[in-house]
């Protein structure tokens, strides 16, 4: 809290400084308590340092560590970037009781450093803050943001009393300008991707140290890690979604009666998949199944697949290897075993008496036991050159007098739970 040794003639130096701010009470008392914080911060540090010359000083109070290695733990786990920026913001301040926290991020499409999240300043600041990743020149927040993420370099400002008019209030009691701030870079093996900005005001009781700096810049550097792995998982989402939407496509060209059945499969088996609780790889491998059920309708010649009346026998038959053959198209994907077992299996049914192995009860695979449910289902409420739709309440009383015998009864009452207006969504977008 001294300056050159003289207690005095620091708080005549504050007093001056203080004159010539718009709020010189506030000046003063904010620069006495940060002074003050400080002080109490480094006495602190003599102690724990003073125990022993050999102890490491603590960087966390255990309950702190115990939440911050909770916190990583969840950031690495999120494949969503959405919830995953969600989870950085209110986790920074949840775990470690900054005022602000911002992720800032950079868009390719502006070109210019977004904030993304933000916690503890006002929408007005924030809506405006777009920030060039030229803009170094200059001591204010965007330059050290700027200089954050183009030097890949961290900036900690522990003292922002002289800058000039630090005292300018926003609205209300919020100020935009925070005693003590840092700035990180966010960064991953392959580029940087942006900067976490944290901040504390004079009132807060938490005081951030050159220590902490080394705290928030491994985590952010795991946080770049984690943005790197949901990116790399939405590009995978949208590999498989434009996959299912190009297998669909072709199949519904071979068989024209089925016309929307593959989309609205898909959608069907996202909607029980999520009421099932599927993990988001479980789900795209439901949906991908879903498109791909009937790819193997590809090696059924057009007369059998587009007749208008009831087939015979014999054309029945050759239509049930649709199933099979599917199978041995999708051997191609043979890490994906799930879809491959849905398609090949997807007209088992519970009681054994479906097609191609008669398979029964559990030993059918789960995802082909769902499959068997929408597939029946959708068949029922949408017309056919064979037979009209039925309503949706007579087609639930035929899906009731099968639970158990043709389909897995508990996957029958999920598909009968389905609320009216659920299904019409999905009869809609097909």
């Amino acid at each position: 809290m001294t300056t050159n040794g003289n207690n005095f003639q620091w708080l005549e130096d504050t007093r001056k400084e203080a004159s010539k701010h718009c709020d010189p009470y506030q000046y003063l008392l904010d620069r006495l308590y940060y002074a003050e914080a400080r002080n109490e911060e480094y006495k602190k540090s003599l102690l724990e340092h003073g125990v022993t010359a050999k102890k490491t000083p603590a960087m966390m109070e255990r309950e702190t560590a115990e939440r911050f290695v909770s916190l990583l733990s969840e950031l690495v786990n999120e494949k969503n970037t959405e919830k995953l920026c969600d989870k950085i913001a209110d986790g920074l301040r949840s775990v470690f009781g900054y005022d602000r926290v911002g992720l800032m991020l950079y868009d390719e499409n502006t070109g210019k450093i977004e904030c993304v999240r933000s916690l503890g300043l006002p929408e007005s600041y924030i809506e405006n803050l777009h920030i060039d990743p030229a803009e170094t020149d200059g001591e204010k927040m965007r330059n050290h943001v700027a200089r954050c993420f183009s030097e890949r370099k961290s900036f900690f400002i522990t003292d922002r009393f002289k800058e000039k008019e630090f005292n300018i209030r926003m609205t209300g009691n919020h100020k935009v300008y925070s005693t003590q701030y840092a700035v990180v870079p966010v960064y991953g093996k392959l580029k940087t991707y942006g900067v976490v900005t944290v901040a504390v005001q004079p009132d807060n009781g938490y005081f951030m140290s050159d220590r902490e700096i080394i705290i928030l810049e491994f985590i952010a550097h795991q946080i770049g890690s984690a943005l790197e792995n949901s990116i790399l998982n939405m590009k995978v989402e949208k590999f498989y979604k434009d996959l299912s939407s190009t297998f669909s496509t072709i199949i519904e060209e071979r068989d024209k009666c089925t016309a929307g059945h593959c989309g609205r499969l898909i959608r069907f088996a996202g909607l029980v998949g999520r009421k099932l609780g599927l993990r988001d790889a479980e789900l795209r491998e439901l949906e991908l199944a879903a498109s791909l059920h009937d790819i193997g309708k590809i090696a059924i010649s057009d007369h059998l697949l587009n007749k208008p009346g009831k087939l015979t026998r014999d054309e029945y038959e050759k239509i049930k290897v649709h199933a099979a053959k599917g199978a041995e198209m999708m051997m191609l994907f043979e890490d994906n075993k799930n879809v491959i077992d849905a398609v090949k299996y997807h007209h088992e049914r519970w009681d054994g008496q479906g097609y191609p192995e008669m398979k029964k009860g559990k030993n059918i695979p789960f995802f082909a036991r769902v499959l068997n449910v929408i597939d029946a289902f959708d068949v029922m409420i949408n017309n056919r050159p064979y037979k009209k739709a039925k309503t949706i309440s007579s087609a639930r009383r035929e899906l009731k007098k099968y639970s158990g015998t043709q389909f897995d009864p508990e996957l029958c009452k999920l598909v009968l739970d389905l609320t009216d207006e659920e299904i019409e969504d999905i009869q809609r977008s097909g």
